[in-house]
């Protein structure tokens, strides 16, 4: 669990992500401007590329792709690109384990 932020436009929210022991991942999202709840479902390599689509109702998917890497914390750390609509937005992640 943890938060996401697109400075860029600007927007955040928060992220409650399972990843298995195979990198892949399911779990919600939530997006603090628009107050919509959405999925989040992908895959993360053991090398740290990330590739994932987000979901909200009655909005076209957007693809989510980037790297993540586990910092000296423990947190999960990610530096992605999401793209909706032809729309580039740059993320960044922080996600605790739980």
């Amino acid at each position: 669990m943890g938060t996401w932020n697109a400075p860029s436009i600007p927007d955040s929210g928060t992220t409650n992500v399972t990843i298995d022991t195979n990198g892949q991942i399911t779990g919600s999202t939530h997006d603090n401007n628009s107050g919509t709840n959405g999925t989040f479902t992908g895959s993360i390599t053991n090398a740290g590329a990330l590739s994932a689509t987000v979901s909200y109702p009655g909005t076209a998917n957007s693809s989510v792709t980037g790297t993540g890497s586990i910092a000296s914390n423990g947190h999960l750390l990610g530096n992605a690109i999401q793209v909706q609509g032809g729309v580039q937005v740059g993320l960044t992640e922080d996600l605790t384990k739980q």
